[in-house]
């Protein structure tokens, strides 16, 4: 067993969406080892994972809630409530052993994913902030992009501006 339990939990609203009634969990996870030797299995079991080197973590989403581990901290959300977010931290304590358990079995998946500057992104977009792609904004639009969790196709502006802007995003997100 890597992972024993979890201490210095907090659970608070997301800063970017202060009011919304989903919460953010935060904890560190008490290990008998290096909880980073598993980031590649993780990498690996777990479809649309991505492991980031800069910091190094990999990001996951289990059923609705997406999760983050990082060598010191884990962060997921959203929760409902306190009891929702340490049950899922148990799930997931779990779960991390279960792949600790298996990982001789398993092939471990190093590929690291690169994430886009958001401002990078910004730059090609049409910058109009018309929420037609369902974001408030190109800024959100933008980081979503860069995190992968959304695609070129929803700006409908993209192919209106001038120059070749929408074949750059295109390939700067490839």
């Amino acid at each position: 067993m890597l992972v024993k339990g979890f201490t210095d939990f907090t659970i608070r609203t997301p800063d970017c969406r202060p009011g919304i009634p989903a919460w953010v969990a935060e904890f560190r996870l008490e290990t008998d080892g290096d909880i980073t030797k598993l980031f590649s299995y993780i990498n690996a079991v777990i479809d649309n994972a991505s492991l980031y080197d800069n910091p190094y973590y990999v990001k996951f989403r289990r059923g609705d809630v997406q999760c983050a581990l990082y060598p010191e901290k884990a962060v997921a959300a959203p929760f409902r409530d306190r009891t929702e977010a340490v049950c899922f931290i148990e799930d997931l304590i779990d779960f991390l052993n279960d792949i600790y358990s298996k990982k001789t079995s398993i092939e471990p998946n190093h590929t690291i994913t690169r994430q886009i500057p958001v401002l990078e992104i910004l730059k090609l977009l049409p910058r109009n902030n018309c929420a037609r792609c369902g974001f408030a904004s190109c800024m959100a639009y933008a980081d979503a992009l860069s995190k992968k969790e959304t695609t070129i196709d929803r700006c409908r502006e993209l192919g209106d501006i001038k120059g070749d802007n929408a074949l750059k995003l295109e390939s700067l997100l490839s």
